[in-house]
């Protein structure tokens, strides 16, 4: 099998590329999967190439041809492809933001299905099996919660996603089913040894939707509506309120804010605890030892950063994510503002290396595959947890962001490596392979367990400016930054 995934940047000419880098000559003008396989190629996001001057998308239209006549062109020598053994499946959202509408004509190619949403019902027995597995190891007072957080949580969810619309000032007001699954997983973080208590577990609940769902807002009318909510929904299924779990002053000093949750207060513990901090002081001098200790490793360059309040919360909240498997952020705001060094900050905090580009004068998209190779190298086949570090100022072409949304959304890059440099690459993984106990006697088999790695390995943290409209143009052109990221304003 193969996904691709279909961004506003995608061209037919990558499209083409990106097949034919899977397949090998048959016979004189004739391309199959290697092996004598047949190979099924998964698009998704199908409506999101850009229309051309005439209305229609080039990828599409490639495809249709393919379809329709069993091959397409070869695009140096004008020459017949036959293309032999290849299944088409691909799925897409309604149109809409980014995502276009397009002929009947492609329509017709296809068996077309439609996913209606699932409802309340069907949502809550999935998630509510998963809490309440892991609240069933947990004292008598928290065994019951696992189905009421979770109706709390959809309810919530539903009223999120139909008051808080995405306008041209808030266009990264995307809710999906993803971020549902981000709260119910952050609040199974809790360790039965620490949560001992209906307060503690509420808590981490209250958090996790904040850092999920508040974290994005810059208007401080939708953080108020999201805090008036969650008390709504704390005292209708829960016999609780924000007052009752945080109303203390003198044990959660944040203001009458929700206080974070980090797993680096115990550094000595053998297993961290995910807890919540009552003691600002401890926290502040926790976080300037570590970015003393910084300062002192060989190759990193001292920081000059005043760790004051907001900019403890933020490097909190990059720790959580890159703690998180698959945990990817996006971090906004103005330039200057310290993105970079929070991130390095909460990098080092986490006991991760981290990779960043160096732009240069001719730094084009050939230089850049050559430090993605670099990056996967490291991740897959050095097995180093990793963060790359990618900011908008190093955006020298727009095909930069479709590589790093392919990377957000299947983990990997089509057509990275070369035949001879994939063949290097698992033969470097081929005794980790047999170490894990994994079966890996073919070439694909061993990239399929290279790119698990890099999928556990890999964090991506993209710094963003919300000024002009390069962002909300890139939100739209580019899904996967909002749906696959944790966003933090």
């Amino acid at each position: 099998s193969m996904i691709i995934n279909f961004s506003a940047q995608t061209s037919s000419n990558s499209l083409q590329n990106t097949i034919e880098g899977r397949l090998e000559k048959r016979s004189k003008g004739v391309f199959a999967p290697s092996g004598g396989k047949k190979m099924v190629v998964y698009v998704d996001d199908f409506n999101m190439p850009q229309k051309s001057v005439f209305g229609f998308m080039p990828p599409l239209e490639l495809l249709k041809l393919w379809v329709d006549n069993g091959f397409w062109y070869d695009r140096e020598k004008q020459e017949v492809k036959t293309i032999k053994d290849i299944q088409l499946m691909a799925s897409m959202a309604p149109p809409g933001g980014g995502r276009n509408a397009f002929s009947q004509r492609i329509m017709s190619v296809f068996s077309v299905l439609n996913m209606t949403n699932p409802s309340d019902q069907q949502l809550h027995r999935i998630y509510s099996t998963l809490l309440n597995d892991k609240l069933s190891q947990f004292d008598d007072s928290i065994k019951p919660l696992g189905d009421p957080i979770t109706k709390a949580t959809i309810e919530l969810y539903f009223n999120i996603a139909e008051e808080l619309l995405p306008t041209p000032a808030k266009s990264h007001y995307l809710f999906n089913t993803r971020d549902l699954a981000k709260v119910i997983q952050g609040t199974m973080q809790a360790t039965r040894q620490y949560y001992d208590s209906r307060e503690t577990m509420l808590q981490l609940w209250v958090h996790e939707c904040f850092r999920i769902f508040g974290d994005r807002m810059w208007d401080m009318n939708d953080k108020a509506w999201l805090k008036k909510q969650l008390d709504q929904k704390l005292n209708q299924n829960l016999m609780s309120g924000w007052d009752a779990l945080f109303g203390e002053a003198d044990k959660f000093p944040f203001y009458g804010e929700c206080p974070p949750f980090v797993s680096f207060l115990r550094s000595n513990a053998e297993h961290p605890p995910y807890e919540i901090v009552t003691d600002t002081k401890k926290l502040k001098d926790m976080l300037t030892e570590k970015l003393e200790d910084y300062a002192m490793e060989p190759g990193y360059s001292a920081m000059d950063l005043v760790l004051f309040k907001d900019a403890l919360l933020h490097v909190c909240r990059i720790h959580r994510v890159l703690m998180q498997p698959r945990g990817n952020a996006l971090l906004v705001g103005v330039g200057g503002s310290g993105r970079k060094s929070l991130a390095r900050l909460a990098t080092y905090v986490a006991d991760l290396k981290c990779f960043s580009i160096e732009i240069t004068k001719n730094y084009r998209q050939t230089e850049f595959r050559e430090d993605l190779k670099s990056l996967f190298r490291q991740a897959g086949v050095a097995d180093k947890p990793t963060v790359f570090l990618f900011d908008e100022t190093q955006i020298v072409v727009e095909t930069f962001l479709e590589d790093i949304n392919n990377v957000l959304t299947s983990g990997e890059v089509p057509n990275l490596f070369s035949k001879d440099e994939l063949g290097g690459v698992c033969e470097d993984v081929r005794a980790s392979a047999k170490k894990d106990g994994v079966k890996a006697d073919t070439q694909d088999q061993l990239y399929a367990y290279f790119l698990s790695r890099v999928i556990r390995n890999l964090h991506i943290v993209l710094c963003m400016s919300p000024i002009g409209e390069g962002f909300r143009e890139r939100c739209r052109m580019f899904p996967g930054l909002v749906n696959c990221c944790t966003i933090d304003w």
